[in-house]
Formats: C-alpha cells, structure tokens, sequence
C-alpha cells in the first residue's frame, strides 16, 4: 500500500487576520563634513558618511543612497540663517530612512539622525558698515573709505591685495591700505542739496592673514562714501586745504560746499551754493559751527517761601568759516550771534530763556561769496 503524500500549505499571518504592526527604530548616523567657499558665490560642504548599507541620506534636498558598505558622500550648498551670518561655526544635519520588509513578520522602518559642527571657510563679510572676517582665528574688521582700505583691526603681518595693489598690515589698530581712489574725484557729482552721486565703484579685496587663512570679498566706493570723506573732513579739520591728485593750488568762487554742525551736532546737515558739478569742481569749503554764551535776568523771589533764585539766559551763536578748498585760504571767519532773549517778569520753573542765531542769516552770508 503506497503511503500518501503530504501537503504543507503556508499561508502567510496577514491573510489569517495576524497581522502585525509596523516597528520603528531609531539610530544615530556618524558623518564628517568639512565647509568651502563656492567657486559660483556663498559656501558648499561635503558630507562623508557611514550607516547601514542601501539606507537613503540626506542633507536638506540633497540625496545619496548608501553602498554595500554603508558609505555615502553628498556635495550641497550651506544653508546659513540671518542669525547666524556672522557665525564661525554652523550646526548641520544630515537624516536617513531605510525600510526593511521580510516575507513574513513585521514591517522595521530605521530612522537615522545626526548632527555636527561646521567651520566655515574663512571669506569677508560685507555689509554697508564695512567687512569684518568670518571663519579665522584671529578678528579683522575695516571698510572702504576714498583713502583706501581702512583697518580698524586686523594681525599684524596681514597681507591685502585689491585693484592690483598689495600692502603687509602692521599695526594692529587703526592703518589704511592706500588705493589711490581720491584721482575718482571728478567722477563724483554733487547736486543743489550737497548729495553725492558716483557710479558704484567694485574693489575685490584678498586678505591674507599670518596663519595662511585666505578671506575675500568685494567692497564697493560709493556716493555715500564721497560724502562721508568729505563732511568728515570739513569737520574734523576746519581750514584744511583738500586738493586731490593732479590739481594746481588755484583758488576760485563758483562752488561752495558748506557742513553744518550748529543745527544738528550728531549729525551735520550740508548744503551746496553755486551750478551742480564734479567734486573737483569744489572751489570752497565751509563749516558752521555753534558757539555758546548767555548772562543773567537777575534774582527772582519766590512769593511763598520769599527765596530768591538768579535766572540765566543762554544764546547760541553761528560760527562761519570759509576756505578755498585747494589752498586753505581763508575767504570768511565770521559769527552770526544770536538776538538777546527777552527776560519775562516772572519765573515759572528752572530753566531761564534761550535764542539761537538765524538759519536764513548764515545762508544769506555764504550766498554771497559764490560768483
């Protein structure tokens, strides 16, 4: 008798209502990256990465599968927020997801995380106060002004190079790298307010600093920087002679250009008399400045406590110089005084009466010396 034949039926737990749920772990994924500078502007880093084999990682949008060693690379463009723009060192995360499905028993999803730090390369940052370097082990701060490049700090023994000039920093404060910008003078155009306009001038800037670490940028000579070179010096040095390169010490009245310090001591207001022009078409220079003084009312008696109080006046003078911008002769040195303010019968608080000179006055005088 032939025995008979045995069937095994496998039937898989789903299909006989035993399905199971989903498993999720968790591990931490190991990776180095290191941060340059991008050929095509701002920054890229380069992840080296180990995990599981065939999991796939990634780095914001950027992705790469795992080989059969675990091994991965990915090359992206460095995401930096406004909080950290000026950062040394950034925090950066890479992520990965595998999913493994047997034919029978629990679906696993692996879930990896990780995070490092990332120097970033060593570059200038630009902003509309100046640059300051980024990435290097040692601070250097400065901005461009008509004379040059102007360090406000930096290692002593920094190499800088723009506009195929070079120049070894040494001093650690306070020193300017000279380009020869003051020749753009006549490029500059003032209008009838004393505002400057130039077409934007781009100086790439390579700093290179005693340890090796090399940080560039682009710095741009602008309007604004003509006006604050001027007025600067206007107020800074009242009477100086401000001939730029290449003129003869020749004097002359058809423009004049006027800083103003009494009507706003932070901040001084300019004006401009004669036909707009060049800078180099300046022939004055001028600076308003104030002058204090004042005297007494006299003693006032307090009707209740019958104590007597002296109540001061003070008036606040205009002090005008005017100079030919490229000799320094002097064309006026005058004052514009103020009228005596008027002391009233009584006194109500601490504060005694006050005058200041006429606006309208000033300009009235300075008019007159433009022909």
């Amino acid at each position: 008798m032939r025995p008979r034949s045995a069937v095994l039926l496998l039937v898989p737990l789903a299909l006989l209502g035993c399905k199971k749920e989903d498993k999720i772990e968790t591990i931490d994924i190991k990776f180095t990256v290191t941060a340059s500078l991008d050929p095509n502007g701002g920054e890229q880093v380069h992840f080296e990465i180990d995990t599981l084999p065939n999991m796939e990682v990634r780095f914001y949008s950027n992705t790469a599968r795992t080989d059969a060693k675990g091994h991965a690379t990915i090359d992206a463009h460095l995401f930096v927020s406004d909080a950290d723009t000026e950062a040394s060192e950034v925090d950066v995360a890479i992520s990965g997801t595998l999913e493994r499905k047997p034919f029978l028993g629990q679906r696993t999803l692996i879930i990896a995380t990780g995070k490092e730090k990332v120097r970033r390369p060593p570059r200038l940052y630009m902003s509309r106060a100046g640059f300051s370097c980024i990435g290097t082990k040692e601070p250097c701060t400065g901005k461009l002004g008509v004379g040059g490049v102007q360090f406000a700090s930096a290692p002593v023994g920094t190499r800088a190079e723009a506009l195929g000039k070079s120049f070894t920093v040494s001093k650690a404060r306070d020193e300017t790298f000279p380009l020869g910008l003051l020749e753009k003078a006549k490029d500059a155009r003032v209008d009838d307010k004393g505002d400057i306009t130039f077409t934007s001038l781009p100086v790439p800037l390579t700093l290179t600093l005693p340890d090796g670490a090399k940080a560039s940028g682009t710095l741009t000579l602008t309007g604004e920087i003509w006006k604050a070179y001027l007025v600067s010096t206007v107020r800074d040095a009242p009477g100086k002679a401000l001939p730029f390169p290449g003129e003869s010490a020749a004097g002359g009245k058809r423009s004049l250009y006027v800083v103003d310090r009494a009507t706003n001591p932070t901040t001084p207001v300019v004006s401009y008399f004669g036909s707009p022009g060049s800078l180099a078409d300046v022939d004055l220079l001028g600076f308003v400045d104030s002058t204090l003084h004042g005297g007494t009312c006299g003693q006032y008696r307090n009707v209740k406590t019958g104590r007597t109080t002296e109540l001061t006046y003070s008036m606040a003078d205009a002090k005008v110089l005017v100079w030919e911008r490229r000799t320094g002769k002097k064309v006026l040195d005058t004052v514009v005084r103020a009228p005596k303010p008027v002391c009233a019968d009584t006194m109500v608080g601490n504060s005694g009466p006050s005058s200041r000179h006429s606006d309208g006055e000033v300009k009235d005088r300075l008019r007159t010396l433009v022909r």
